[in-house]
């Protein structure tokens, strides 16, 4: 697998443009646009907003879709990206991919990187990566060091997904929970 380190588990720390990133946590973008320069599986993304260099939030992924550029934009892209932006982005790719986000949390607190990079856990990330594994380690660091809010939002349709009444005039991210999951880190360049 190209010397990089085998995962111990399926979770993505993502880098991504904060307005992306808050479009996710909102529920107004359902799919999160990539190259193929992704693991072929994996069943959660935390989400690193390049601007602040801190971990943000994560959601679970629904569904992996592969199709050729054109399909992506047909299928996917239309309505919620902008057509020169999404071929630009894809720019001489044939085929990428299009993450369907699930259940989303958000963190009141992100993380920063740099904080990752101070502590005792063994991990390495700098501003140029688009993608490491996570394991148990870093995962429970994550979720010491940020407030979690439940993402209450389904991104596929926007509906809550919490057991409280639609009525309730709230934050749609208010319930904490702790998330246990993985980590091990594995730096790749998405060109």
């Amino acid at each position: 697998m190209d010397g990089r380190l085998e995962p111990d588990n399926n979770i993505l720390l993502l880098s991504i443009d904060e307005k992306f990133a808050n479009q996710i946590y909102s529920g107004e973008k359902p799919y999160e646009f990539r190259k193929l320069c992704l693991p072929e599986n994996f069943s959660s993304v935390y989400l690193m907003e390049n601007e602040s260099q801190k971990i943000t939030g994560k959601f679970e992924v629904e569904k992996i879709h592969k199709e050729t550029i054109s399909q992506l934009w047909e299928k996917f892209g239309k309505g919620i990206s902008e057509y020169e932006r999404f071929h630009n982005y894809y720019g001489d790719w044939d085929v990428g991919i299009a993450i369907e986000i699930g259940k989303i949390k958000v963190f009141d607190d992100g993380i920063s990187i740099e904080k990752l990079n101070n502590s005792d856990i063994n991990w390495s990330a700098n501003e140029d990566f688009d993608f490491v594994y996570l394991n148990n380690e870093l995962v429970q660091m994550i979720s010491r060091e940020s407030s979690i809010r439940d993402g209450s939002v389904s991104s596929k349709n926007n509906q809550r997904v919490n057991n409280k009444p639609s009525s309730v005039t709230q934050s749609p991210f208010e319930t904490r929970e702790i998330i246990r999951s993985s980590l091990v880190v594995i730096k790749s360049k998405l060109t």
